[in-house]
C-alpha cells in the first residue's frame, strides 16, 4: 500500500514511513494512493477484534500480519473498552 499527499507533492510511502510522521513534507495529509476492495459478507460473523484486522491489515502491509494481529488483539479487548460488546475469537 502507498500513501500519497493530498497536495500532491509527496508520496510513494509505505505504512510504517508516515506513521509517526504527522503531516507530509508539502503539508498534505497522507492518504492512501488507491482503496483495497473487500467481501463485506465475508466478515459478517468476525468478532470485533477479528473485524478490525481484516480492514487494518488492507491499508498496512509492511508489518507482518502475525504481528498486526497480535497488535490489533492487543487494543482491541474488554478491558480497554469495558465492554461486553466486544466479541474475541480465536
Amino acid at each position: 500500500m502507498q500513501y500519497v499527499s493530498t497536495r500532491g507533492h509527496a508520496g510513494g510511502q509505505r505504512f510504517c514511513d508516515i506513521l509517526l510522521e504527522g503531516l507530509a513534507p508539502d503539508g498534505g495529509l497522507y492518504v492512501p494512493a488507491s482503496y483495497p476492495r473487500a467481501d463485506l459478507a465475508a466478515w459478517r460473523g468476525l468478532g470485533y477484534a477479528d473485524l478490525a484486522f481484516e480492514v487494518v491489515r488492507r491499508f498496512v502491509d509492511d508489518i507482518p500480519e502475525d504481528d498486526l494481529r497480535g497488535l490489533v488483539r492487543a487494543a482491541y479487548t474488554r478491558e480497554a473498552f469495558g465492554s461486553d460488546a466486544i466479541v474475541l475469537q480465536d
